[in-house]
């Protein structure tokens, strides 16, 4: 199978990545530096360097599926940080749904956050990172329903 995977040099999509290639799957990673972990099993990964643009998305081939791992995670942020967090969380999500729709993508794995649910109420954020969180997961919704 052939995977798209944001945030794949995180913590989780190091290991994530480093799993799909070990049982032969194709991988394809988009993260904001283009930069790819010095790791030799990722010699043939293709990493696409996001800066908040949609054109990127042309430069990938197509895939069976998308795992979307990305974030910028702040407990407490700053005003300054409120950019980066919607350009994170929600633009470059609503950007590969975009691209999804287009290339007939129809499977994507999203991570969110246990901070959405607070105080056990169904939605409650902790802060404006699991608010975030929440307005991404309310776009996947109804455009893969």
């Amino acid at each position: 199978m052939k995977f798209l995977v944001t945030g794949a040099t995180g913590f989780l999509g190091k290991h994530l990545v480093n799993r799909l290639l070990t049982e032969g799957h194709e991988v394809t990673v988009i993260n904001q530096s283009g930069k790819k972990p010095i790791d030799k099993a990722w010699e043939n990964v293709a990493v696409i360097p996001y800066q908040g643009s949609y054109e990127i998305f042309s430069m990938i081939d197509k895939v069976d599926i998308v795992v979307h791992l990305a974030a910028f995670s702040k407990l407490y942020h700053t005003p300054d940080d409120i950019s980066t967090l919607i350009d994170s969380n929600i633009k470059l999500g609503a950007h590969l749904l975009e691209w999804m729709v287009h290339a007939d993508v129809e499977k994507i794995i999203n991570i969110s956050t246990y901070f959405e649910n607070t105080n056990g109420k169904s939605y409650s954020p902790l802060n404006f990172y699991a608010a975030t969180k929440k307005m991404f997961e309310d776009l996947v919704v109804p455009e893969f329903n």
